[in-house]
């Protein structure tokens, strides 16, 4: 996975150290969400989330603004729907980068 912090402890268990799987990235997001090492089989909660109205300006900045942008500068609803789409995929990509990188956990009870 592509590393953009120098931040050791992030999505590694705090108990045994072992890298975490990328995949509880997508659950990542819920309340009291609780992820349970495969190595130790301790159970771990995230110090901290990203709250929804982040999430709601990068999903803004990502899809809309290019999909009217595009609309608008050539006149296709077509073309817009696709910069829409790339633009959302690139910045999910960028957020499950950045929230890989920068997750820190510790042990829930």
């Amino acid at each position: 996975m592509l590393k953009i912090t120098n931040n050791k402890d992030a999505f590694i268990c705090p108990h045994c150290g072992n890298k975490l799987p990328w995949k509880e990235l997508i659950q990542i997001h819920k309340k009291n969400y609780q992820i349970v090492c495969g190595h130790c089989h301790t159970h771990l909660a995230p110090k901290s989330i990203m709250s929804f109205p982040w999430g709601f300006l990068f999903g803004f900045l990502g899809f809309v603004v290019p999909a009217k942008t595009i609309t608008y500068l050539y006149g296709n609803a077509w073309y817009g729907l696709i910069a829409g789409i790339v633009g959302g995929a690139i910045v999910v990509l960028f957020l499950i980068i950045y929230l890989y990188n920068t997750t820190e956990f510790i042990e829930s009870f």
